[in-house]
């Protein structure tokens, strides 16, 4: 899953997902460039651009998950690129870093993603589907922790 083409085809798929009914399950975000440079600059003031020109996923992780963010001004003078958790701490709209980013027209871009949260572990939607299915909770942690003992913690 590290290319956008892998990353489109499994968010407009649901096969086999657990937690499609969760209304994070799969999202869409507009950002204008004005947005953007807001939410770059708040809290940051060495950040200084008026506009952006454009925004692309500069590298993907295994799970399909963004890395690393460019986001270039529009006088190219300093480019910014954002890592890891610092991408939804800075674009607090977008849930996930699975996501692929589409230009709409000049200065607006489009973020479709899916799911919310790190994407490690236990889904959290997926649990409840499983459980509104009657699955137990040793059921629902084994086919997430695959190999996982399930028990009381003795000291």
């Amino acid at each position: 899953l590290i290319s956008d083409s892998s990353i489109k085809r499994l968010l407009e798929s649901s096969e086999g997902a657990y937690g499609k009914e969760h209304r994070l399950f799969r999202w869409r975000r507009i950002y204008t460039s004005g947005q953007l440079k807001n939410d770059l600059q708040a809290n940051n003031p060495t950040i200084k651009i008026k506009s952006l020109q454009s925004v692309s996923v500069l590298q993907r992780g295994v799970s399909g998950r963004v890395l690393s963010l460019e986001l270039i001004p529009e006088d190219a003078s300093q480019k910014i690129v954002l890592h890891l958790d610092n991408i939804r701490k800075k674009l607090r709209k977008l849930p996930s870093t699975l996501f692929v980013v589409n230009e709409l027209k000049e200065g607006v871009w489009e973020f479709v993603g899916g799911g919310f949260g790190h994407g490690a572990g236990m889904s959290q939607a997926g649990a409840i589907e499983l459980a509104y299915k009657g699955w137990s909770v040793e059921q629902i942690l084994n086919h997430y922790y695959p190999g996982a003992k399930y028990g009381s913690l003795h000291y």
